[in-house]
């Protein structure tokens, strides 16, 4: 059996990147989700539809702060809002932010044998055609 324990502290050692900045203020993300945020996000998008989820992934990857940010930002910002908006979304989702599903790791492929050669039709003697004519 598999046994799991939780700690308020696991989330606060996630890797982080910058994001966006507003005011001088920087913003991170983390550089990878764990799967338990796509999970929860997916739970989220049937049960209260996607605008609850988008809401809830980008309180949860970037924090409140962040998110008040955005939401106060001047309205000159709305592209650059909707752009922070599709990263969280995109990494949640597993994605890319251009859309692209990240690709796996290349599992090292088995060594394959040659082929074998087909027979070829041999070349029939001079004296198995001289006994072959009628």
């Amino acid at each position: 059996m598999l046994e799991m324990t939780t700690d308020p502290s696991d989330e606060d050692t996630l890797d982080r990147e910058p994001l966006f900045s507003l005011d001088g203020k920087e913003f991170t993300i983390p550089k990878s989700f764990p799967v338990q945020w796509t999970l929860q996000y997916v739970l989220l998008t049937e049960e209260k539809g996607a605008a609850v989820a988008v809401g809830w992934a980008l309180e949860t990857a970037l924090g409140r702060e962040a998110l008040r940010a955005l939401a106060t930002a001047p309205p000159r910002y709305e592209q650059d809002v909707l752009k922070v908006t599709r990263i969280v979304t995109a990494r949640v989702e597993g994605r890319e932010a251009d859309g692209a599903v990240p690709k796996a790791p290349e599992k090292p492929q088995p060594k394959r044998r040659a082929p074998r050669k087909t027979a070829t039709p041999r070349k029939t003697s001079s004296r198995a055609r001289a006994a072959a004519k009628p």
